[in-house]
């Protein structure tokens, strides 16, 4: 009979199994442990109960500029997953148009549609102000200053929420310069992809950000200009 085989048991004696369905079940568990697995780690990715129900069917696109932003994010998703060179998004703009919001669900389709199990050093996710504490923590700890970089210079995805925020106060800092330099340089050379947000406008942006990194950014990424009403006064 096709699809069942005659198996001995430890008894010498024989049954007829239904490799078929056998095998099913397998790859069906298989599935259903990576699954959790990824779910699992996606929340320890993330790390914020705010953003962590964030998703591309809770994303509301009511203007093109918005869908146009949506099929982005979503075609990052289908290259990254099929193992191709993707160019980076860089989400820009002002306040409140949902551009964290497109960055976790990116994040939360990658590990839901993922056929493996991902590692927990695949996909990075922090804010830029979250990247300098770390390293300026590292000075006072058995941690060195390089395990942290090459934590976020070599994983496969890296997503870096606010760049600029580490200019709030409107001062140079000389220091987060170079720390943001060397983070966007060593992934440029890699050509490892980022996912990228600011509130910034690009004038800002120039003015504020050396500009060897803003060159890097838009070779890089693909710039998306979040122009539209902010949701949080909506």
């Amino acid at each position: 009979m096709v699809g069942q085989k005659w198996i001995d048991s430890i008894d010498d004696s024989m049954f007829l199994c239904d490799c078929q369905d056998s095998q099913r079940d397998l790859d069906n568990a298989l599935k259903s442990r990576i699954a959790k697995k990824n779910a699992k780690l996606f929340q320890k990715v993330i790390n914020s109960l705010r953003h962590s129900p964030c998703s591309f069917k809770n994303y509301k696109a009511t203007t093109e500029q918005m869908r146009h932003a949506l099929e982005s994010a979503k075609g990052f998703v289908e290259s990254f997953l099929k193992n191709r060179y993707s160019r980076g998004l860089f989400f820009f703009g002002t306040p409140g148009t949902g551009k964290t919001h497109l960055c976790v669900a990116i994040i939360r389709e990658i590990f839901s549609r993922s056929q493996r199990e991902i590692n927990r050093n695949d996909i990075k996710f922090t804010t830029i102000t979250d990247f300098l504490t770390e390293i300026k923590e590292s000075y006072n700890t058995s941690c060195s200053e390089k395990s942290i970089m090459d934590k976020y210079t070599g994983c496969k995805l890296l997503v870096l929420d606010d760049l600029g925020k580490e200019y709030s106060k409107g001062e140079s800092n000389t220091w987060a310069d170079e720390k943001l330099y060397e983070l966007i340089d060593t992934r440029y050379k890699k050509l490892l992809p980022m996912i990228i947000t600011t509130n910034l406008g690009l004038t800002q942006l120039e003015r504020k950000i050396d500009s060897a990194v803003v060159s890097r950014i838009f070779e890089m990424c693909d710039g998306i200009n979040c122009v539209w009403t902010d949701h949080r006064k909506a």
